[in-house]
């Protein structure tokens, strides 16, 4: 687990029941000498529909605590989606994650490929480290106000997921939900996960 030279400040360790397996055991080393000091084992998985609604709650919290992200601001929201339950990135957690690491958005292009509108955009830390991404919407025939509206969506999905890959955290964001709720059925849950 030893993270020689990556961008990992701390070890990590983690084990899966089997090669194919829907959960992991995850432990973060919390300092100290590697071969001790390690947080309890969490366990890892893409579905938390397993999770009765005290636990939805603390893992909710656990993970806000963890990103040090606000939970007050609610920066996940639920969805489900093929009959799993799992958290994704809303504006409140991408505003967040940018004020906390600082990031620099920056709009590289924005083009038209057909009826697609189609916005680069590059994030850049006070390091100098830098990701980029792209953020894609149909605008087939639209007009006026909806044809604007299509094109702030556009450059906010961008934004949004080139915020979250330079942060780290491998999720779907709020402006990518519609599209997988209507490509792979599935409905946003109005559980409520304020603290």
């Amino acid at each position: 687990t030893y993270n020689w030279e990556t961008d990992l400040d701390q070890d990590f360790q983690f084990a899966a029941p089997g090669l194919y397996a829907d959960c992991w055991l995850l432990q973060m080393h919390n300092g100290c000498d590697a071969r001790g000091g390690y947080t309890a084992p969490v366990v890892v998985r893409g579905d938390l529909s397993g999770l009765n609604e005290p636990q939805l709650k603390s893992y909710y919290l656990e993970l806000c605590h963890s990103l040090d992200l606000n939970p007050t601001t609610q920066p996940f929201s639920l969805l489900t989606l093929n009959g799993k339950k799992m958290l994704y990135a809303n504006k409140s957690c991408s505003d967040q994650l940018r004020k906390r690491d600082s990031v620099s958005i920056t709009i590289v292009s924005r083009e038209h490929v057909d009826d697609l509108l189609i916005v680069h955009a590059r994030a850049t830390l006070p390091d100098g480290r830098t990701d980029e991404s792209v953020g894609a919407l149909p605008l087939g025939k639209l007009q006026g106000e909806a044809r604007a509206n299509a094109i702030m969506k556009c450059e906010t999905k961008a934004k949004r997921r080139v915020t979250l890959s330079i942060c780290g955290l491998g999720m779907l964001d709020e402006s990518e939900v519609e599209g997988a709720i209507a490509e792979r059925g599935g409905e946003r849950n109005p559980l409520q996960l304020s603290p």
